[in-house]
């Protein structure tokens, strides 16, 4: 994930599309051992640490001790499932600061391109009880490590508005993101192109 700027009191909607070409069995994002996505779209968000139960920040500290980097105070990401109905609010299993929100089926829409749209700042507040700090990075994720199967997708712009419809696309325009994660190893969709790097291009 890279940082942006984009200020989310001023343009909370995010609006993107994603294509499922394959979709990992069995995944389950509410069980540690099944918690794979074929399609992903993560946003970081910073916060006052110090309120956070000592197992938050505890866990927090061993993160940037071993990868030398900050963990953000608290991840939303939009995920692709079909182990949940749209809207339902999913707690990640390995982490009680990050929360899924599951916005589109995955292999109940195959080989479809799917125009998403949600409020950031709304789907905070449900899936965190507070409302959000700054948002300073986002990025993209596609990954079947844990099912150790197969997924496949496809990523198209992302943009921010006041309201649907009315976005900056803040992705390379007119190109499409590949992204494969195949028999347990997570795809390049992990690397993300919001810092304005035009993504390798796909056909439809």
């Amino acid at each position: 994930m890279r940082a942006h700027p984009v200020d989310t009191r001023h343009a909370p909607v995010v609006s993107w599309r994603w294509k499922v070409l394959a979709a990992p069995p069995g995944a389950d994002n509410a069980v540690a051992a099944r918690e794979d996505s074929a399609a992903r779209l993560l946003f970081a968000f910073d916060g006052d640490r110090s309120k956070l139960a000592w197992t938050d920040r505890t866990a927090m500290k061993l993160a940037r001790s071993l990868s030398g980097r900050e963990m953000p105070y608290a991840t939303l990401m939009y995920v692709a499932s079909d182990a949940a109905p749209v809207g339902t609010i999913v707690p990640n299993p390995h982490s009680s600061r990050v929360m899924m929100l599951v916005a589109s089926p995955a292999a109940g829409a195959l080989g479809r391109w799917q125009p998403l749209s949600r409020d950031l700042r709304l789907d905070f507040r449900d899936a965190f009880g507070e409302a959000p700090g700054r948002f300073f990075a986002w990025g993209v994720m596609t990954d079947s490590d844990n099912t150790g199967t197969e997924a496949l997708a496809r990523y198209g712009d992302v943009a921010f508005a006041t309201d649907p419809g009315h976005g900056r696309a803040v992705a390379a325009a007119g190109r499409r993101v590949p992204c494969a994660g195949r028999r347990g190893r997570p795809g390049p969709a992990q690397r993300d192109y919001s810092d304005g790097q035009a993504p390798p291009t796909a056909t439809a």
